[in-house]
């Protein structure tokens, strides 16, 4: 049997996610690593490798991650926060970018959108 090539070929690979849900091309990201875009319900794009189902498959892991668009991931660590770290007080710090190289988790209805390799 040959390897599937289209959406529709890896839809009918994965009917678990098929019937959770989940968007064709986050299906086919699953079964082929490669470069995806993905928009997410609180307006966050972004650009992934993979995405592996959680247990549930209400939630997803996205792997290789890049975030389009401007600061999206970059995150603010107030001092409070860091206090509670450290044990004492801290100034703000400006924003860190994360690389998120463990992957990020999202839920799959907050997905607004999903496209394979765009650029083309």
């Amino acid at each position: 049997m040959s390897e599937p090539t289209t959406s529709d070929e890896f839809h009918n690979t994965r009917p678990d996610l098929v019937e959770a849900g989940w968007p064709p091309h986050l299906i086919e990201s699953v079964l082929d690593p490669f470069e995806y875009v993905l928009r997410l319900r609180t307006g966050e794009t972004v650009r992934y490798a993979q995405a592996i189902p959680g247990k549930t498959l209400q939630w997803a892991t996205l792997m290789g991650l890049d975030f389009l668009g401007g600061d999206e991931w970059q995150v603010q660590f107030k001092g409070d926060f860091l206090s509670a770290l450290a044990g004492e007080p801290a100034p703000d710090l400006p924003p860190q970018r994360l690389p998120f190289s463990r992957g990020l988790n999202v839920r799959v209805a907050d997905i607004v959108w999903v496209a394979n390799w765009p650029w083309r």
